[in-house]
């Protein structure tokens, strides 16, 4: 079941299905200047923490007993076993926090206590208690000493070996994932015959080290076959996602983080609301900072709350190409600040988004006059004689405002409202000739330059038990340029027609555009059951007085769902979706779309059950450039059986194409069946999305899948 994400109050929303699209452009990072301050400030701040920060303590004296602590984000079940309880490794099961700490409180005598954690059936000794004694059986047990008042004795000249490797005692846990899937197809890219695919493998490896309550380091670092099958003689290995958190009490928390891309996302960070996947309907809600790195500070002093990032973002990459010219990739910058008066939170707000792309020039230049395409270009090179051939364009969009939050009924009906003003720009600030010289000379050509304005309402209520109501609508405006301003927008060609370039179109005097969207979510969950209700609407327009120029997108979707369980045995998950997209006669689109998932589990016993994944969509698309009307309903089945002998273990064998995806989460996306269609219109040129159906419909499948965690 998804947990219901909130957004803080005052942040500017889109809505959690935002689809504000711009341009989507390349990587690399201009971050040197804040990455090596950060660097250095994260080191610093580190090095005081770890010295006078409190170490964690895994056995501490509680109300009414002894606590004891066990740090495991992963586990399914987590039990504390020892003498006390005759090692009943189901007597006292702990209690998972947010943290992903299990704790649990037991009232104990004086002496000398032995214990184990029992972690999803394995006994694991306390390795943050340096105290243990050797068991029966070869092993040790950890030890706790109690007085008469129930504080713990410290047994320091015991002469018992720290199991640590630092002088701090951190906690130091590592758990991590691995995938092995095998599919057999049939009718893929037009071969009839059944043919087994390159077994899949994925493997993941996460650390996680504490050094006390206010230090934390984490890294994944992953392996799949996929990737390695470029450079079949190694094995190699990549920074999936890392961070390091400090967080001294009373001060600030520190947050230096990296996420790997996945190639989708729009806003990552949620500035401008939420960021799902495409090709899925519910449960597809990215974590927030995918495909970006860098640095994210928040301050709650004297009740003034002060929130920031700064951060770069690489998602835009799609050729992932990190030798791609690009030079900068996207920058983000956001400040907030606020403070609540009773009922009332008022803030400010500062955002900026800038991007740098190299561009070649080459066949564009030569004449006399220029005519690179782009008049104010032109205007330099002839008035300057630069004989450069690769320009670099800056492509920058700042905003500043203020917003207010208003808490009534105890904070259960939160309205907020947003106002952000800014400018949209480009221009050229670095040139360079490839044949004479490397070296960049910096110029100043600014070629366009927009007012733009953010507006923004939501209304969330959770007032009703087990309801929640969220509604909210977002406005972004560009208005019109000047005249003979130049708008680029990039182009991205297959890989191998790309060059290792970003190509690009000149939009002359372009039009003023405004993008409009709004939501309303509601969900009611209790015990088993789960209810949704999804409604977007979102429309785009673009208008310019002087050429009587008035075109339009529309979309609107509706989605309702269903999760439940049915007499402890028959897990239900239903997801439905109508979309309806309409556009001017410049765009000629009228489709409709209906769509739904349904998922199910019939657990024969505890570790056995019958599952499908069945998708029927059904697409009515008019007006197309044939003149003829398309209509076509496909099913995706994905039927068999699940294996789970263990919490963290599972075997899965069906017949048709994966749907899920665990690139991203362990839990896996629904993103397969997407996946397959966009593959195949990249690679098959003029290929549309209804071909892109048929093909997936024609396929037939068989997939062996395992999974298991650690």
């Amino acid at each position: 079941m998804k947990t219901i994400e909130k957004r803080g109050p005052g942040i500017t929303g889109s809505g959690r299905r935002a689809r504000d699209r711009r341009p989507v452009r390349g990587r690399m990072s201009d971050f040197t200047g804040i990455a090596s301050t950060a660097a250095a400030l994260l080191a610093m701040l580190m090095l005081l923490s770890a010295i006078s920060g409190p170490a964690l303590a895994s056995v501490e004296k509680g109300d009414g007993g002894t606590k004891f602590s066990y740090h495991d984000p992963e586990a399914g079940a987590v039990f504390l076993a020892g003498a006390f309880n005759g090692w009943n490794a189901t007597a006292n099961p702990m209690k998972k926090l947010e943290s992903g700490t299990w704790v649990i409180t037991v009232k104990l005598g004086p002496g000398t206590h032995d214990y184990k954690f029992v972690v999803d059936g394995a006994w694991i000794t306390d390795f943050d208690n340096p105290n243990s004694a050797p068991d029966p059986y070869g092993g040790v047990n950890s030890i706790v000493v109690l007085d008469n008042s129930g504080n713990i004795i410290v047994e320091e000249s015991s002469g018992k070996k720290k199991i640590a490797n630092t002088p701090y005692s951190p906690r130091i846990n590592f758990n991590g994932f691995f995938l092995f899937r095998a599919p057999t197809y049939k009718n893929y890219d037009r071969d009839n015959r059944w043919r087994m695919f390159r077994p899949e493998y994925n493997f993941d490896l996460n650390s996680t080290i504490t050094i006390n309550e206010q230090v934390e380091g984490y890294a994944r670092l992953r392996i799949d076959s996929p990737t390695n099958l470029a450079n079949v003689n190694a094995l190699s290995a990549w920074l999936n996602e890392g961070h390091i958190k400090i967080t001294p009490p009373n001060v600030m928390d520190l947050l230096g983080y990296y996420n790997m891309e996945v190639l989708r996302s729009e806003d990552p960070l949620g500035v401008f609301g939420d960021v799902d996947l495409d090709g899925t309907i519910f449960d597809d809600h990215l974590k927030q900072g995918k495909g970006t790195a860098g640095v994210v500070l928040n301050s709650d002093r004297l009740g003034f709350e002060f929130r920031s990032f700064a951060s770069n973002v690489h998602d835009y990459d799609i050729y992932n190409d990190p030798d791609l010219y690009d030079n900068t990739g996207t920058d983000q910058i956001h400040l907030r600040g606020a403070k609540r008066f009773g009922w009332f939170k008022p803030g400010i707000n500062f955002f900026v988004e800038q991007s740098h792309w190299w561009l070649d020039m080459t066949g564009r230049i030569g004449s006399t006059p220029s005519n690179t395409g782009i008049p104010r270009l032109d205007v330099h090179i002839d008035k300057t004689g630069d004989p450069s051939d690769w320009f670099e364009l800056e492509d920058r969009t700042w905003f500043v405002g203020i917003d207010a939050n208003l808490y009534f009924l105890d904070d259960k009906l939160v309205p907020e409202i947003q106002y952000m003003r800014g400018e949209a720009g480009q221009g050229f600030v670095t040139s360079n000739n490839s044949g004479i010289d490397f070296d960049n000379s910096p110029i100043d050509v600014p070629i366009a330059s927009r007012d733009a304005a953010v507006y923004h309402g939501g209304l969330m209520y959770t007032g009703i038990e087990n309801l929640y109501l969220n509604a909210e609508f977002n406005r972004r405006e560009f208005l019109d340029p000047d005249e003979d301003e130049t708008l680029l927008i990039p182009v991205f060609l297959p890989s191998e027609d790309a060059n290792k370039q970003i190509h690009f179109t000149a939009n002359q005097d372009p039009p003023s555009f405004t993008h409009d969207y709004g939501e309303f979510e509601a969900r009611w969950t209790k015990d088993d059951l789960d209810v949704r209700l999804w409604v977007e609407r979102e429309k785009s327009e673009y208008e310019r007085e002087d050429r009587d120029l008035s075109a339009w997108l529309y979309r609107l979707s509706v989605a309702p769902g269903l999760k439940l369980t049915l007499w402890d045995v028959f897990d239900l998950d239903i997801e439905g979706q109508y979309s309806n997209h309409d556009g001017s006669e410049e765009f000629g689109l009228a489709s409709n779309t209906y769509q739904a998932i349904t998922r199910g589990a019939w657990w024969l016993k505890d570790e056995f059950a019958l599952i499908f994944d069945m998708r029927i969509i059904h697409y009515s698309i008019d007006e197309t450039d044939s003149g003829e009307d398309l209509s076509d309903t496909f099913y995706n089945p994905f039927i068999g059986f699940e294996y789970r002998f263990m919490s963290k273990v599972n075997i899965v064998f069906a017949y048709g194409i994966d749907p899920v995806d665990f690139g991203i989460d362990y839990s896996g996306r629904q993103t397969g069946r997407w996946d397959f269609r966009q593959r195949y219109m990249w690679e098959n040129a003029g290929a549309n999305l209804i071909d892109a159906e048929n093909a997936l419909n024609d396929v037939q499948a068989f997939t062996l899948r395992a999974t298991f965690r650690f």
